[in-house]
């Protein structure tokens, strides 16, 4: 054995072997760090894909309210179309004739910053299935709009016991660490031509 391979390894030769694992080990932490950045970028883009599919299929249970009466007041029919600031009710009608049941009431709800739709066929064996429409940071609410004469919008927090729909309803979402509130959806109710 020669007597450099007895010594071991010299200074110079450990301050490179030190230089490259640490190399390594600050490549191995960013690689992560950009994995996470990565990753959440990725969900980010994949909730605003469902948030935008929510939305489109909320016009669209908003677009085929059934025109049904649930009592007459003084001889005014008064519609089957309830809204607070966190629960929509009303009749809705399928979208095709080949959708069962035809008619069925619709509760869009609310819940833990949770945008919850459940319906139930208007027989009373059906069964009501719920779907979780979407989920967003802050609180959201509904509000009702009404036109004026003058042609502008007055909101209201509440619609029940009208006569016709809202003219406008909007879904926004209040921040939890501002004041500061963002618009979700404006959607125009409308009666469904098929009934």
């Amino acid at each position: 054995m020669t007597a450099r391979a007895q010594s071991g390894m010299t200074l110079l030769e450990t301050l490179i072997a030190l230089i490259i694992l640490s190399l390594a080990i600050v490549a191995a932490i960013s690689m992560t760090g950009s994995a996470q950045l990565l990753n959440a970028a990725a969900q980010k883009r994949q909730q605003n894909i469902e948030n935008a599919y929510a939305e489109s299929f909320l016009i669209a249970q908003l677009e085929n309210i059934a025109p049904t009466v649930r009592e007459i007041v003084n001889g005014v029919p008064i519609l089957d179309f309830s809204g607070s600031l966190n629960e929509l009710n009303f009749v809705s009608a399928s979208r095709s004739e080949s959708e069962l049941p035809v008619l069925q009431t619709t509760a869009i709800q609310i819940s833990g910053g949770k945008l919850v739709l459940s319906r139930r066929p208007l027989q009373a064996t059906g069964k009501t299935t719920s779907r979780e429409l979407m989920s967003l940071a802050g609180t959201l609410k509904f509000h009702y709009g009404e036109r004026k004469p003058d042609g502008g919008l007055a909101f209201s927090d509440n619609w029940t016991g009208r006569d016709r729909l809202p003219d406008i309803i909007v879904l926004s979402t209040e921040s939890t660490t501002s004041e500061e509130s963002r618009l979700i959806l404006a959607a125009v109710p409308m009666l469904s031509s098929s009934y």
